[in-house]
């Protein structure tokens, strides 16, 4: 892919130990409380969020400590959320 091969000509690379899990959806108000609590309650450790609102969309970004507790975290919030 060209974003890619700019990406390496800019010095990024991808990270081999960052965990993630995406969550998008309509602009509602508590979204982001709603899934710090579901993780809070599963015991999965965060180890940053990120979010933004445009245009009546959200994206919140979860990243994780490892890819195990991604995965937990993704069924968590799929459980919880309705994804």
């Amino acid at each position: 892919d060209q974003e890619i091969r700019v990406a390496k000509q800019l010095g990024l690379e991808k990270s081999a130990n960052m965990h993630a899990v995406r969550v998008g959806g309509s602009d509602e108000a508590g979204l982001g409380a709603r899934v710090t609590r579901i993780l809070a309650e599963a015991k999965i450790n965060v180890r940053g969020l990120t979010g933004a609102a445009i245009g009546g969309r959200s994206v919140i970004y979860v990243r994780f400590e490892s890819s195990t507790d991604a995965q937990r975290g993704r069924e968590a919030l799929r459980a919880n959320l309705g994804l």
